[in-house]
């Protein structure tokens, strides 16, 4: 939707039928980067769909010609590079401020991570359509990247065309788009040379940013600023997703790689509102202020110079989740992803609109990045790819009589291919000395890590409150909601789902079993889990059979909010499952349905 959504915008009309730039779009005055992101946006719904294939295509040749035609010529000492900036006086007429007034300001600088980018645009662009000037075009880009690349292995961040000579002391963040253009062309060609600069480029990055942490925001339209001023977590994140791509399986790397997600997750990821117009800190810089408490989370912010969420930011982080959910297949990290995928479709319009923005300030709709969106597509694309952590489990009682027996169980699940074990919590077996005792995890923490040793992940039942009664709930409600809250922080990290209760529907595990009832317990439980740790998931109680009116009315009580995993237990018996379990797994999936 989000592809469509730009293939069949008024700009890509106009470049389609034209072969110009729509000049009154702000933002192409930003050419490498605008157009860069467009071709590898159409060749990847050309991947997708072929029913869009030759317009998508045609749309992204016509901006790659456009580039070519607007490449930097001799005798320029950055000929062959893409020029960053173009001043459109039409984009002044339709927003005055930054995109047309720092184009004009700087019609003599080129910016040198964006030459990187249209490169690797067009070698997509060729792997496509196979048209020989386009990897040529790519080639001659890589060529000025050798002729300039320094002895420390980068490049100036900013040089002036006219004369080559360095404006400032900054240098290229090199992961990002220098190093995968490099690779991309030695993998096309075969040539040598090019894995020889990336492996200088990365040695510039070992001895940096990895060494110092200043991950400086590199941005065509915020002014280069000061060490630690100015940090993002778009270099970190593409170092972390370099290092597990570049050396599979090393534990030092994949090390390198989670304190980077974790350096990211740390200042620029918010899975809820950080603060309220009223309590807004000093340094939010004045112009962002607006901003404040208008903020849609989960969601990750920018810049510094720019804390606000954007939707390619959070694309940033689901492609870097994926990257770790890959190399080690925590499902936390795959928790993450889905969740700030799952907020990005929550923003999407129904026309397939991402805002770049997420927020309900009204310059969200005006001040829109077409590449920030075509991120999000890619992103979203990528993690529909990843399976799903649901694979094959199995209950086990190895928190109860078969605590013992629990390592064994354990090697056999795994032979097996087993991927999850479920087992109880039991309230009593925390706090056996409620109300007002200590909490005492240790029988859990053993069960858990053991599983998680073994390569299995740990879905733990909440159950068994102390005698007070299930049918007694109300006058309890505070206890409970302790148990639930004190489990999610002491497990945070180590189990992706908690069933909250089980079979609440029959009077052997459910005194007095009503909905009613039952939901009090889930929402108090439920609230409680996220609170603690927002990328957790929350499973419905597993109903004993499919009782579709029990059901029915939880959600009709609201109780739809409360969890993220339906969960029944569809026996039969005495009679076998031909013939009834189809009919009683559909009836549950229309009612979730409607």
């Amino acid at each position: 939707m989000a592809y469509l959504n730009v293939l069949n915008s008024e700009s890509a009309e106009i470049l389609a039928r034209t072969g110009d730039i729509d000049r009154r779009y702000p933002h192409n005055c930003y050419p490498a980067k605008m157009l860069s992101s467009l071709i590898r946006g159409m060749v990847e719904l050309a991947e997708l769909d072929p029913a869009y294939r030759d317009r998508a295509i045609r749309v992204a040749e016509n901006a790659a010609d456009w580039m070519l035609a607007h490449t930097i010529r001799p005798p320029s000492p950055l000929a062959g590079f893409p020029v960053t900036y173009d001043y459109h006086p039409e984009a002044a007429d339709v927003e005055p401020t930054a995109p047309a007034r720092i184009s004009r300001e700087k019609a003599d600088v080129s910016m040198n991570i964006y030459p990187a980018e249209m490169a690797r645009a067009y070698v997509a662009l060729f792997d496509a359509d196979g048209k020989a000037k386009y990897l040529e075009a790519a080639r001659a880009v890589a060529e000025r990247y050798l002729a300039l690349q320094g002895e420390d292995g980068s490049w100036w961040l900013n040089q002036k065309i006219s004369d080559g000579s360095a404006i400032g002391s900054h240098r290229v963040m090199p992961v990002q788009g220098v190093i995968p253009m490099f690779e991309d062309l030695a993998r096309e060609t075969g040539d040598a040379r090019y894995r020889d600069a990336a492996d200088r480029a990365f040695a510039y990055v070992e001895n940096n940013p990895l060494r110092t942490w200043n991950w400086e925001g590199q941005f065509e339209d915020t002014p280069a600023a000061p060490r630690y001023q100015n940090l993002t977590k778009h270099d970190a994140c593409s170092t972390a997703i370099y290092l597990l791509g570049r050396f599979p399986g090393d534990r030092r790397r994949l090390a390198q790689a989670r304190e980077l997600l974790r350096f990211a997750e740390d200042q620029f990821v918010f899975w809820e509102k950080p603060y309220t117009p009223a309590d807004e800190p000093t340094c939010i810089p004045e112009w962002n202020r607006p901003w404040a408490g208008k903020w849609e989370c989960p969601s990750v912010a920018e810049q510094y110079s720019c804390y606000r969420p954007i939707d390619a930011s959070a694309a940033k982080l689901i492609q870097t989740y994926l990257a770790l959910y890959r190399a080690e297949g925590n499902p936390l990290d795959l928790a993450k992803a889905r969740t700030l995928g799952d907020e990005a479709t929550r923003m999407q319009r129904g026309d397939g609109f991402f805002p770049t923005f997420w927020s309900d300030h009204p310059h969200v709709t005006r001040d829109n990045w077409v590449n920030c969106m075509l991120s999000t597509a890619s992103a979203l694309s990528e993690l529909g790819d990843v399976s799903p952590p649901l694979g094959i489990g199995a209950t086990a009682h190895v928190t109860w009589h078969e605590f013992d027996a629990r390592e064994k169980t354990y090697e056999m699940m795994a032979a097996a291919g087993m991927d999850y074990v479920r087992s109880d919590f039991h309230f009593v077996r925390c706090r056996p000395n409620a109300p007002g005792g200590a909490w005492d995890f240790c029988l859990y923490d053993e069960a858990v890590d053991g599983a998680r040793r073994h390569g299995i992940a740990f879905l733990p039942i909440l159950m068994n409150p102390p005698e007070w009664g299930r049918d007694d709930f109300g006058r309890h409600e505070g206890e409970w909601e302790e148990f639930a809250r004190e489990t999610a922080r002491h497990f945070k990290g180590r189990i992706p789902v908690s069933e909250v209760c089980n079979e609440p529907n029959l009077q052997s595990f459910w005194n007095n079993p009503n909905p009613e009832n039952y939901l009090a317990a889930l929402r108090t439980a439920s609230r409680a889990i996220k609170a603690e740790d927002p990328s957790a998931k929350v499973m419905i109680s597993g109903f004993a059979g499919v009782p579709l009116d029990f059901i029915e009315r939880i959600y009709a009580l609201g109780g739809k909010e409360f969890f993220d995993i339906m969960n029944v237990h569809p026996y039969t018996w005495p009679n076998p499952p031909t013939g009834m379990m189809e009919p009683m797994m559909a009836g549950l999936k229309d009612l979730m349905a409607r």
